[in-house]
């Protein structure tokens, strides 16, 4: 069985897809996803091209939050499906690591306040051998994206910052880690579906990366999340 996605996903979770069946017919199918994140079980083995998020020093005046301290520097990630979904970010050194961005504040309720969001996520801070650079690594942060009234989904990203002088950089990137998968019956076939988002937007659309495959395949479940089966378009 061949399936090709015609349609973008909704954000009731559903994916609507056209089945190309064997004998050459299509018909309309869809496919209820829901969110996933790296666990314990499969998880994608490719990850999508760092996006890059440009950051400014924070104001002076403005208060830091307890623990950080300067140079501390803000950013946007443009995230969702407008700029109501988008979300400022705080990188700032601390007393241990004073040249290097080790925390990461997130602006999680979109009101301008790193103080009330929670703790920062600590950094690990490395040191790559070869080029000597230093790389501060934020794995695994939980947004909360709306994509209309009542309708909020997670998206998981991993940051980080790479510091090749003296100075901490004023860039930071990030890059999708959560996915969404699902499995329908087409004329008594099960298959697994899993989407994939190319661009960090947390927008799926049809040109994202994504698998259709049939679930009494050997090793179904970690085969529909390789590189070696996605398509896009």
């Amino acid at each position: 069985m061949v399936m090709s996605i015609r349609l973008a996903l909704s954000w009731s979770g559903v994916l609507f897809v056209t089945a190309c069946l064997a004998a050459g017919q299509e018909k309309i199918v869809h496919v209820d996803l829901a969110y996933r994140a790296p666990g314990n079980g499969p998880a994608p083995d490719f990850s999508s091209y760092g996006t890059q998020v440009k950051m400014s020093d924070l104001p002076s005046q403005t208060p830091l939050p307890e623990g950080a301290a300067r140079p501390a520097r803000v950013g946007t990630v443009q995230i969702g499906p407008d700029e109501k979904s988008w979300m400022k970010i705080l990188i700032t050194v601390d007393s241990a690591h004073p040249s290097d961005l080790c925390r990461l504040y997130i602006d999680r309720n979109r009101n301008d306040n790193f103080a009330d969001d929670g703790p920062a996520i600590i950094a690990k801070v490395t040191q790559n051998e070869k080029t000597k650079a230093w790389w501060s690594s934020y794995p695994g942060a939980e947004l909360s994206i709306a994509y209309g009234a009542g309708i909020v989904e997670p998206y998981m990203v991993d940051f980080w910052a790479v510091r090749t002088a003296e100075i901490p950089p004023d860039i930071i990137r990030y890059s999708v880690r959560s996915w969404r998968s699902g499995r329908l019956t087409v004329d008594g076939i099960d298959a697994l579906v899993a989407v994939m988002d190319s661009n960090n937007d947390a927008v799926f659309q049809a040109g994202d990366t994504w698998s259709v495959l049939a679930a009494s395949e050997r090793d179904a479940t970690k085969r529909v999340l390789s590189h070696k089966g996605c398509r896009g378009g």
